[in-house]
C-alpha cells in the first residue's frame, strides 16, 4: 500500500500514472482518483515475465508506469497472435464486478516494467 504522501503524489504529480493515462485524467473525479491512489500497489515485472494469462480470473487492473507490454491471444496451434503493445500510461487488463469473468488476452513484459 502507498503512504498518504505517495497517494497525494499520485493524484497531483503530472508524471504519475493517473496523469499519464488520459482517460483516467479526463474522466475521474478527485474523489475517484483518491480512491484509486489509496488502493494502488506498485508491482515490477522483469522482461519476459507473464503479467496475466488468457483464461485467468480478472481481479486486477494494470497500468504501465514505464516499459512495454505485449498483449496477445493464444493461437490454435500454440502460437500467439499479438493484439497490441501497451506503453507508459496505458491500461492493460480489467476488473469485473461480475463473477467468473476471465482475461481474454495474455500480457507479457517486453522490457522491465514498473
Amino acid at each position: 500500500m502507498l503512504t498518504r504522501n505517495q497517494i497525494s503524489n499520485v493524484i497531483t504529480n503530472k508524471n504519475s500514472i493517473l496523469f499519464k493515462n488520459k482517460i483516467l485524467y479526463q474522466y475521474c473525479t478527485q474523489e475517484q482518483s483518491s480512491l484509486l491512489g489509496e488502493n494502488m500497489s506498485c508491482i515490477n515485472y522483469r522482461k519476459g515475465e507473464v503479467i496475466f494469462h488468457e483464461g485467468q480470473p480478472s481481479y486486477l487492473i494494470y497500468f504501465v508506469h514505464s516499459g512495454i507490454v505485449k498483449l496477445w491471444k493464444e493461437g490454435l496451434h500454440g502460437d500467439g497472435l499479438i493484439i497490441r503493445f501497451a506503453k507508459d500510461g496505458d491500461m492493460v487488463g480489467f476488473w469485473s464486478s461480475h463473477e467468473n469473468v476471465d482475461y481474454t488476452l495474455s500480457a507479457t513484459a517486453l522490457t522491465d516494467i514498473q
